[in-house]
Parts: C-alpha cells; structure tokens; sequence
C-alpha cells in the first residue's frame, strides 16, 4: 500500500502528456490488472482517458472489422499512403527505410524521435507522444497504418488490442472516429520538460538494436520529412 501511495504521489501534471491528465505511467498496472481503474482515476488519470479505454473495448467487440484487423472504413482506408518523395542527396529511402528510421527514433523530429526510443528501452511511451509518432508515420511518412499498429503491439509493456487498434485506425482517417486534427509532430520542444525529455533519450549509446535496425540509427534521416509536414497537412486538409 505504501508503494502505491508513493506511485500516485510522483504522478505530476505534465506537458508530454494531453490537458488534464498527470504523468502517472500507471498504464501497464491498469492494463494487467494491478490497480482498478478507480484507482487510477485517484491517481490523476484522466475520466477521459478511461472512458476511451471502455469505449475501445465495447467497440473492439461489437465491430467485427476491429477484431480482425481490418479498416472500419474500408473507402477511407489508405487515405494518408502515396508516400511523398524523400532523398539523400539523390538516393530514394524505400518504405522500408523509412519505416526502420521511425522505429529506431531517426526521422528529425525530436520529440517523436525521443518517444521512440524510450519505446525500445522501456516498452512505454506518454500518451501524447503516441499520437505525434502515429501522426508522422502515417501523414508524415505515407506509411501504413498497420506497420505502426504492429510495431506497438510488439513493444508496448501496456499494448491492449482493443485501444491500439483503435488508436492506429484513427489514425489512417479509416477508424470508427477519424476525426483529421492535424497534430504538429515535427514541431520541436517548447517546454522545459520537452527538452529535458528529448535530451534524455537522445542518448543512442543506451540502446541496443537488432542487426535490421541497427544501420538505421545512425543512417542521417532525409531533411524533407519534417520540411514538408505542413505542406503534407494541407494537401489532407484540402482532400476533406
């Protein structure tokens, strides 16, 4: 008990994550069943974010599509792809190449670089730092929806289907709540605390990556991809 009471205590109100909620990290304990989620509505969790979390899994197991994979809105599905052309100096970057940039952290944005790799590290990420990484896969990068969808469930220590799933079709515009909000993920820090954050985890001496990724950590990555994010935005903006 006293160490719960000290892990509510640290939880902060916080700059990387949305307005409202506190830096609690309680996420894996709520995933598995540690706290209640009444506990963590104590400890600074936003009503919100629960409410989203119920609201994944009732959706998660009335919608058929959302179990298997599959865009809910199969016309909108691919709205974000037809990658825009990157190159280094006259090399193209294949998808491939750039999907390995976004997992190692090496895409040019900081604050979705620094998320991550602390991804990699500790199999967590804040939440809104989420959202700014699936932004620039997705409209940044011309990815697939999936491969990010993929790559989570396969990192994250808190990964539920039901809330990645929804999280990662939103954000292919193909999801039950495709709202386009536009999120500036290249935008740099502007908060002490976002500095902090990013030169906390722009260390790459403290990671070790597969010899598939390992090449890309330290490949530089292509200037246009945060150059010509808001032009990338305005193109989604002007297709409705």
């Amino acid at each position: 008990a006293a160490e719960s009471k000290e892990m509510f205590d640290d939880a902060s109100s916080s700059s990387l994550t949305e307005r409202g909620s506190r830096d609690s990290k309680l996420s894996p304990y709520l995933r598995w069943g540690v706290i209640s989620p009444q506990r963590a509505a104590r400890a600074g969790v936003r009503p919100r974010d629960l409410l989203w979390r119920d609201w994944s899994r009732v959706s998660y197991g009335l919608l058929g599509p959302l179990r298997r994979g599959d865009a809910v809105l199969e016309f909108m599905d691919g709205s974000c792809r037809g990658r825009p052309h990157f190159d280094d100096g006259g090399l193209d970057y294949t998808e491939e190449e750039l999907f390995r940039l976004w997992c190692v952290g090496n895409v040019g944005s900081p604050l979705v670089d620094s998320g991550m790799r602390q991804l990699w590290r500790e199999g967590w990420m804040p939440r809104r730092i989420r959202l700014l990484a699936a932004a620039c896969l997705v409209e940044g990068l011309g990815i697939d929806w999936r491969r990010g969808r993929d790559w989570f469930e396969d990192t994250l220590v808190d990964h539920d289907p039901a809330i990645n799933e929804l999280m990662w079709q939103n954000a292919g515009l193909c999801g039950i709540d495709p709202f386009y909000s536009g999120i500036r993920w290249e935008a740099p820090p502007n908060t002490r605390e976002e500095e902090d954050y990013v030169e906390r985890w722009s260390d790459e001496e403290e990671l070790t990556w597969p010899s598939s990724l390992g090449p890309s950590s330290t490949r530089a990555p292509p200037s246009q991809v945060a150059d010509g994010a808001e032009s990338r935005r305005e193109v989604l903006r002007s297709e409705g």
